[in-house]
Parts: structure tokens; C-alpha cells; sequence
């Protein structure tokens, strides 16, 4: 282990020049608790327990203008509670995914006819 450098100095010299390296070691420190703390405040805030996808892949800004024919729909999972709008998200045979909103009535009906689909 190295001794602290120390820098001989006049009294009139600046504190910040009489303390050699420690100065710089908790310059260093602060910085990346800095960057830390800016990290963690742009985690994810909704992150479901099976996978981590943010908030906006779980939420539907358009929805289907029309009823969605039952055979079509292969599943279906629901938006984020975060999300503006309380839609279905149902994928479609061919892979597609369709949204739609809670609130329509053959909505509801389909929701207690389908499954759930198991990985999101």
C-alpha cells in the first residue's frame, strides 16, 4: 500500500491542493453513486414477475373497430394496470396480436370463453 502523497503548502493554499489523492478517490466515489442512484431511478417501474418487458410492450394505443371473430383468436392476456386504456391483447391465428377494449361487451363475453395465453 502507498502512503498518501501529501503536498507541502502555504497557509493561504486551498485545502483541496494540501490533501493530495483522497480528494480525487471521493470525487470518484461520488460519481459513480451519482451514476447509480440515475440508474436506478430509470429502472423499469412495472416489471411483471415472469418476464421483463416495460410497461409500454404490455399497453394498446389502437383497437379493433370491429368484433374479432372467436375462431381467430388463438389467446388472449390483458394490459398492464399502468396502461392508459384496459384493453385484451388477443393473438391471432398467423401470429398477428389485435387489441381491444375491455369495456366493449363481446369483449367481456370472449374473456370468459378463452384462455389465458401461458407465456406473454
Amino acid at each position: 500500500m502507498r502512503p498518501e502523497r501529501v503536498t507541502l503548502a502555504s497557509p493561504n493554499t486551498p485545502r483541496l491542493l494540501q490533501r493530495g489523492g483522497s480528494q480525487t478517490s471521493e470525487m470518484k466515489l461520488t460519481s459513480v453513486a451519482l451514476v447509480c442512484l440515475l440508474l436506478a431511478a430509470t429502472w423499469p417501474q412495472d416489471v411483471d414477475s415472469k418476464s421483463m418487458h416495460v410497461s409500454s410492450s404490455r399497453c394498446c394505443f389502437s383497437f379493433a373497430q370491429k368484433r374479432i371473430s372467436q375462431k381467430t383468436i388463438q389467446c388472449y392476456r390483458e394490459t398492464s394496470s399502468t396502461c392508459a386504456y384496459q384493453a385484451a391483447i388477443f393473438k391471432l391465428k398467423g401470429g398477428r396480436e389485435s387489441c381491444a377494449l375491455k369495456t366493449e361487451r363481446w369483449v367481456q363475453g370472449y374473456l370468459g370463453k378463452l384462455k389465458p395465453c401461458l407465456l406473454v
